[in-house]
């Protein structure tokens, strides 16, 4: 009959069926939001880490080779801890490029870094600082035996021959080693001072050089 109002417990049932609904599309949307905010940090997770990686060797960068170099001086100045900068650099990395051409170079490449990953300890970081170029950070390294020994190691693992398509391909390492504090304080010191004892290995075709032994004037009359 028009005008008869429904039972009060049908109101009810309706309200809440609605209340319902509208309590399952908010947790809808609240899935969707941190379904959406878990991919959008997934995405800026992944940006950080692409800008902080080598796009050939898979080695952490130059960028992510500064940011630990900060936190690894940080602890150690901290608490008056020696540690070391290694500076490698491949000889004869041109020649193979030109001989054999840019695609066997990169091989190189990728082989050399992984060879260094797996020759170093688990706490040492490695980069590639650019071309044929990698450094390597070593924490509580405090004396120039235990220095040398490292780059010695990392030396004969680079020399070890590779194959290279259906070539077999031979480089060297001529590597550089500065100490912190003794051979600088800040990073474009010991950067500085690896990097030069690098290039006076190579002058000298020593393989190693420690960068107190480097004669600037030298190297630079060689230059």
């Amino acid at each position: 009959m028009e005008g008869v109002e429904a039972p009060r417990g049908v109101d009810v049932a309706r309200d809440n069926q609605l209340l319902r609904q509208a309590l399952q599309r908010c947790r809808q949307d609240l899935q969707a939001a941190r379904s959406a905010l878990a991919m959008s940090r997934a995405r800026e997770l992944q940006a950080r880490s692409l800008a902080r990686t080598d796009g050939l060797t898979g080695l952490p960068n130059r960028l992510a080779f500064n940011h630990r170099f900060s936190q690894t001086f940080a602890a150690h100045h901290a608490h008056s801890r020696a540690f070391c900068l290694l500076f490698i650099d491949l000889d004869g990395f041109k020649l193979i490029n030109d001989l054999q051409g840019h695609a066997a170079g990169d091989a190189v490449l990728k082989v050399v870094g992984a060879r260094l990953v797996h020759a170093l300890r688990s706490d040492d970081f490695v980069s590639r600082h650019g071309g044929d170029e990698f450094v390597c950070l070593l924490p509580n390294v405090s004396s120039e035996l235990q220095a040398t020994s490292v780059a010695r190691k990392l030396m004969a693992s680079v020399a070890t021959p590779c194959r290279v398509g259906v070539r077999i391909v031979r480089v060297q390492a001529s590597v550089g080693v500065a100490l912190f504090p003794q051979d600088g304080h800040r990073l474009t010191e010991l950067l500085g001072a690896a990097d030069h004892a690098m290039q006076w290995a190579k002058l000298r075709r020593t393989g190693l050089c420690l960068a107190r032994e480097t004669a600037p004037d030298l190297l630079a009359h060689h230059a």
